[in-house]
C-alpha cells in the first residue's frame, strides 16, 4: 500500500513539473517527501541505500505524471484555466500547516517574518517577470543542444527550491514550449540535452539545499513558506461567478483536503 501511495505522490510531482508557475519542489514539500529527495539526490551513500525504493516509486510516478498528463494538462489549462489552477492552489493551501511545522518555530519572533517575507518577495518579483514568446523547436542542432542544456541546468537547479517553478524558469528562458512539446511527442533528440541538464542542475541544487537544511533549517523552511505562499499569486487565474467558478471552488477544497491528507500521513 505504501508503494502505491509513493507512486501517487510521484505522479503529482511529475504533473507539477509541467506546469509553469507551480513547483515540483513545492509539491514534494506539501507531500512530506522533500527532505528524503534532497538526501538521495545529494548522493550521500547511506541515504541512497536507505531511500532507493521510495525514490524508485517516486520516479516511476513522476514519469507517468509528466508523460501521461502533459497533453491532458495542456487541454485543461486551455479550456478550464480557472478550475485547473484553483485545484493546484488548493494543494498549496492544504500543505501550509505541515510546512510551518517543519520550520520548528517554537515562538514566533520578528526575525522569522524577515525570512518569510524574503521568500514572498522573490515570488512577487517573479510574478511581474514577462516571459518572452516561445517558439517550438523540434530538430536538434549544436546551438539548440547547448541552449537546452544550459536552460535545463538552470531550471532544474531552481526547481529543487520549493516555490520556484522550473517550468516557469523555462518559460522565461523561452524553452518551455519546445520541451513540453518534446515530452508530449516523445522527441528523444530534444529530450537528451534536457535530461542531461536536469541531472546536473538537480544534483547541484540538492547539495545546496542539503547544507541549508542542516545548518539553517528554521530560516530555510520559513523562506520556503514565503516562496510557496507567494506561488499562489503566480497561480491566481482570476475568478468568474459561473459554473466553472463553482467547480473551481470545489476543486480548491478537494485539493486542500488531499494535500492535508498526504502531509498528515507523513507527519504520523
Amino acid at each position: 500500500m505504501q508503494y502505491i501511495i509513493d507512486v501517487l505522490k510521484g505522479i503529482l510531482i511529475g504533473i507539477c513539473f509541467t506546469i509553469p508557475g507551480f513547483s515540483g519542489g513545492t509539491m514534494a514539500v506539501l507531500l512530506g517527501c522533500y527532505q528524503k529527495i534532497i538526501e538521495f539526490i545529494s548522493l550521500a551513500k547511506a541515504k541512497i541505500k536507505e531511500h532507493w525504493k521510495f525514490i524508485l516509486c517516486l520516479v516511476i510516478g513522476a514519469l507517468v505524471g509528466m508523460f501521461a498528463f502533459s497533453k491532458v494538462l495542456t487541454l485543461a489549462f486551455a479550456n478550464y484555466p480557472i478550475a485547473t489552477r484553483f485545484a493546484f492552489m488548493g494543494l498549496v493551501l492544504g500543505g501550509l500547516p505541515f510546512i510551518f511545522k517543519q520550520s520548528e518555530v517554537k515562538k514566533v519572533q520578528p526575525i522569522h517574518f524577515v525570512w518569510f517575507l524574503l521568500g514572498l518577495a522573490v515570488m512577487v518579483a517573479l510574478y511581474f517577470v514577462k516571459a518572452p514568446t516561445n517558439t517550438i523547436v523540434a530538430e536538434l542542432s549544436v546551438g539548440t543542444f547547448f541552449t537546452l542544456l544550459g536552460s535545463s541546468i538552470l531550471a532544474a537547479f531552481v526547481m529543487v527550491i520549493p516555490g520556484i517553478s522550473g517550468s516557469f524558469t523555462l518559460l522565461v528562458l523561452g524553452q518551455y514550449e519546445t520541451i513540453i512539446n518534446a515530452i508530449s511527442t516523445l522527441n528523444i533528440l530534444i529530450l537528451i540535452p534536457t535530461a542531461i541538464g536536469c541531472l546536473i542542475g538537480i544534483i547541484g541544487g540538492a547539495n545546496l539545499i542539503k547544507v541549508l537544511l542542516k545548518k539553517y533549517k528554521t530560516q530555510t523552511y520559513l523562506v520556503i513558506l514565503g516562496l510557496i505562499i507567494g506561488s499562489l499569486l503566480v497561480l491566481w487565474p482570476g475568478f468568474n461567478f459561473d459554473l466553472e467558478g463553482l467547480i473551481a471552488v470545489i476543486l480548491l477544497v478537494v485539493g486542500a483536503l488531499a494535500s492535508y491528507f498526504f502531509s498528515h500521513i507523513k507527519a504520523k
